[in-house]
């Protein structure tokens, strides 16, 4: 059963790794040295075993029950000495990939899929010791949580690296962060006294890091010096792999416990923890792919839950309901990101489209992100046949309803403003534009318009 568990640990550890080759979109890294990083951080494992060994286990420093022991032995003993050995094992890794790791968004994957090496080794451990009852835990819990700790080390080097006004002290309350984040997260799951409901509170500690995980990943993106808005991150196609990815281990956890327990067995384990899991499972495939990327940005990290409920009540007003809405940007920007800064024929959707009579050519000049960071296009829209008189119109992704044409091509709005020169002005929105009209964007070389 051993290289069943860990096998069961790496092909876990590939889904991030597949993650970040794919959210990685402006300078994509070679998989050759991801997998190298990952091995490489696997020795951090056998640094905590040799400190322990060395010193560690002489101070007779352990689990006693009582609060403050407990604490700050898994803020240090577990914490400290894990974030260590994995920013020891990095900084390996950096050393050898030091002309590849050029982008900020290269230190937090690099950092990331080094914790992947740590969280493989550590999760056959655990595997071989308690059974396949917890992979799944393990598997989604712990695993992204040790990316989450080292990933706020990484945090640190970055705006040390890429922002000169942040010194070295920056870096070690970073790391410091990390440590504290991973002995809490212990602390949760193993003191006696918070034990009954240490559970929900790790998962609501987890689920918070989680939205600073993506928020760092985020800003990281921002900042790249390859950034371009022809980039975007397929964010259907990022949750869906993840959450196919997933399902694997669920069914293979399942084949698992049937073999040590039988197929009643089995099905005796499906309880409401899986259920949570699962749930977590949607949550994080949602939030970790949902990236609002505007150059330069730097967001605010703030520890707050991935999700909001909200109550929404109907077009009658009589009924209302309860909505739990993942946070991020929903829409997926693939859809527009090839027609930025290329022509494209604007085609023009029902019969009663006054301004836009016909498919005309359109060439979109500028993103721009307007009150509450509302993505608007501005662009050209050309008046006559041999594309010399051009005015200026803004398009604008409809994001409720029916949002897409049959072919799958973006339905946009059609927007126009008596005076173009102030679309700096970020307090503008929707009511400031008028409507003119609803159309769906077609490329350029694959539409022939009908004319006399």
């Amino acid at each position: 059963m051993f290289y069943l568990y860990a096998l069961t640990s790496i092909f876990v550890a590939w889904i991030w790794v597949d993650y970040f080759r794919l959210v990685d979109i402006y300078d994509r890294d070679s998989l050759k040295n991801l997998i190298i990083t990952f091995f490489l951080g696997g020795i951090s494992v056998p640094l905590v075993f040799l400190a322990h060994d060395l010193f560690i286990d002489q101070l007779g420093f352990g689990i006693t029950g009582g609060f403050l022991n407990d604490l700050l032995f898994c803020i240090l003993q577990v914490g400290l000495l894990e974030e260590l050995c994995k920013l020891l094992a990095f900084l390996l890794v950096w050393r050898i990939f030091r002309k590849q790791i050029n982008e900020p968004i290269d230190l937090i994957a690099y950092m990331s899929v080094t914790a992947l090496g740590f969280a493989a080794i550590e999760n056959t451990l655990y595997f071989s010791s308690y059974g396949s009852l917890i992979i799944s835990g393990r598997a989604v819990l712990s695993t992204v949580a040790h990316m989450f700790f080292a990933s706020l080390t990484a945090y640190g080097l970055l705006r040390w690296k890429f922002l000169k006004h942040y010194g070295v002290g920056h870096f070690i309350l970073f790391f410091g962060l990390a440590a504290i984040s991973h002995g809490l997260y212990d602390f949760f799951l193993m003191h006696e006294g918070v034990r009954a409901i240490g559970y929900l509170i790790t998962v609501f500690f987890f689920l918070e890091g989680v939205s600073v995980f993506a928020v760092i990943i985020n800003n990281a993106l921002n900042n790249s010096k390859f950034f371009t808005h022809k980039k975007v991150i397929d964010n259907e196609k990022v949750s869906l792999r993840i959450l196919i990815y997933y399902a694997l281990v669920f069914v293979f956890q399942f084949l698992l416990i049937s073999l040590e327990k039988g197929f009643n067995g089995a099905l005796e384990s499906i309880g409401i923890s899986t259920v949570l899991t699962l749930t977590i499972v949607v949550i994080i495939s949602l939030r970790m792919s949902r990236f609002k990327l505007i150059p330069g940005r730097w967001n605010p990290i703030s520890f707050e839950l991935p999700f909001q409920i909200k109550r929404e009540k109907e077009p009658s007003g009589k009924k209302s309901w309860l909505k739990i809405r993942v946070k991020g940007e929903a829409y997926n920007e693939v859809y527009l990101s090839k027609f930025h800064h290329e022509n494209f024929w604007l085609c023009p959707i029902g019969a009663k489209n006054e301004y836009l009579d016909e498919p005309r050519l359109c060439y979109i000049a500028e993103k721009l992100f307007l009150k509450n960071d509302e993505t608007y296009y501005l662009a050209k829209i050309y008046l006559d046949d041999n594309y010399q008189r051009w005015e200026y119109i803004l398009l604008k992704p409809k994001l409720k309803g029916k949002k897409f044409t049959e072919q799958r091509s973006p339905i946009l709005a059609v927007l126009s403003k008596a005076d173009f020169t102030d679309l700096s002005d970020s307090t503008l929105e929707l009511k400031d534009f008028s409507l003119m009209g609803w159309a769906y964007p077609k490329a350029y070389d694959k539409w022939e318009k009908k004319r006399a």
